[in-house]
């Protein structure tokens, strides 16, 4: 039942307008940062009219790699400019023109060139926050937790100061979208050296891109002890999620906590059965920030660590 409803939520999510309307939060229009020749590789930069923190919002889109664009993050765009934060949407290639893992190259290319371009434009902050919606939150918890692919792709890994989910995609096996008949056309688009039948097999190829196993790997750069560097997880949840599920979550947490020796993982449950996959990533933004309970927790989360 719960995926019906997830489906048939679906409309009366994108329906639902957001709180903050209009420009006033913004200083100017949005910049586009290009970092490839595809059709969506680049960053969409918003900035504050007023600038209150220097380490700017790093945001990956939902979608399940299938659908999005970084220009589709606007309301988020909108909530996290009005609390004073530069805000950039980092776009990705989309299955089925673009197979799985390239997604996660273009999150490290295009954060890399945002960065850049911020650097030549005077903003040389020297910690960023990471966070996204759904696979766009995998991307996210990749980029902060998995110390492997920060080395293989040249990313310095301390830069991230925060990581920010949005009911992420925190254990890869979700990707295969079970509860849906279209599993194995999704796993036809991902690059597998294996049978795309096989799911162990599967299991075995997605484990570097999980969140929840990578969790306490090496990380932090050269010299570090696995588990060193985690930055701290704010995440909002819906306990009835049926893409997201509430348990692989609170997996994840537990796991972040364990490898950390302290408590970094902040779970905003949301115990609600309306508020299904659709619900949380797409409307969350458009709740007004000074109001809404889980806004006004991340936004004195990230306060009080200072970014």
């Amino acid at each position: 039942m719960g995926t019906l409803y997830e489906i048939a939520s679906t409309p009366a999510a994108y329906a639902t307008r957001p709180a903050l309307r209009g420009d006033a939060m913004f200083a100017g229009g949005p910049v586009c940062i290009p970092f490839g020749p595809g059709r969506l590789q680049h960053c969409v930069l918003w900035q504050p009219a007023t600038l209150r923190h220097e380490a700017p919002v790093f945001w990956f889109h939902g979608g399940g790699f299938v659908v999005g664009t970084p220009e589709s993050m606007i309301d988020a765009a909108r909530v996290y400019c009005s609390q004073g934060y530069r805000f950039v949407s980092v776009g990705f290639g989309l299955v089925p023109g673009v197979r799985f893992p390239a997604q996660v190259d273009d999150a490290y290319a295009g954060v890399g060139a945002a960065l850049a371009w911020l650097a030549e434009h005077g903003c040389t902050a020297p910690q960023v926050v990471v966070g996204g919606s759904s696979a766009g939150g995998q991307l996210a918890c990749l980029l902060g937790y998995s110390g492997a692919l920060a080395a293989s792709h040249g990313f310095d890994q301390r830069r991230v100061a925060a990581v920010v989910s949005s009911a992420a995609i925190v254990d890869a096996d979700d990707l295969e979208l079970r509860p849906l008949p279209t599993a194995h056309a999704w796993r036809s688009c991902v690059d597998l050296p294996c049978d795309a039948h096989d799911r162990g097999a599967i299991h075995q190829a997605l484990l570097p891109f999980s969140p929840v196993a990578i969790v306490g790997e090496k990380n932090g750069g050269d010299g570090a002890e696995p588990g060193s560097w985690l930055p701290p997880f704010f995440s909002v949840e819906g306990r009835h999620d049926t893409l997201s599920p509430y348990a692989h979550q609170m997996a994840f947490a537990r796991a972040l906590d364990a490898a950390a020796g302290r408590p970094i993982a902040h779970m905003e449950v949301i115990d609600n059965p309306r508020w299904q996959h659709m619900i949380g990533t797409v409307t969350i933004y458009r709740h007004d920030p000074r109001t809404f309970p889980p806004l006004v927790r991340l936004f004195g989360w990230l306060g009080a660590l200072g970014l």
